[in-house]
């Protein structure tokens, strides 16, 4: 991991409160497993662009070909004006990468704090990989709503 200027961090920790959204869910497909990532939408190409590169900083070394995002495009149909719009959508979805990104931006989250804070929680106590036992994740989902609204805010309680 590169060394990350602290004005990105910030700026980064603003564009996820303010664009983005952190997901902790059980699985649609597969309800054994935690589906987690960071999601950042948005028109324009050179603010996600600028979100990839800061990113880009917080890679582990691990993983397939060290990505460490998707970014992709889709085109949502404007009733008003009959036109495309095209929309960006920049996903972290990496476990190493997640957990380097939050533990930079935490700190400087608002409105975000207390997802970041479960997911971060998370991360650091589940192994890469792990699924739950069957009834497991139902357990493990109602303790993290208790310590969702349970954190400290000078950081993740252990």
């Amino acid at each position: 991991m590169r060394e990350v200027k602290p004005e990105d961090i910030g700026w980064l920790a603003g564009i996820i409160d303010g664009e983005g959204s952190i997901t902790v869910v059980s699985g649609h497909t597969k309800p054994r497993k935690i589906i987690h990532n960071i999601h950042i939408v948005g028109t324009d190409l050179s603010l996600l662009n600028k979100c990839v590169r800061i990113v880009a900083q917080f890679n582990d070394g691990k993983g397939w070909k060290n990505q460490t995002h998707r970014l992709y495009v889709k085109n949502y149909k404007n009733k008003i004006f009959k036109t495309q719009k095209k929309s960006y959508h920049l996903q972290i979805y990496r476990q190493g990468v997640l957990k380097n990104v939050l533990e930079a931006v935490l700190p400087h989250l608002t409105e975000k704090y207390l997802r970041g804070a479960r997911l971060l929680n998370f991360l650091k106590k589940h192994k890469r990989g792990h699924w739950f036992k069957e009834g497991e994740i139902v357990k493990y989902n109602i303790i993290q709503e208790k310590i969702l609204y349970d954190v400290d805010l000078d950081g993740i309680k252990e």
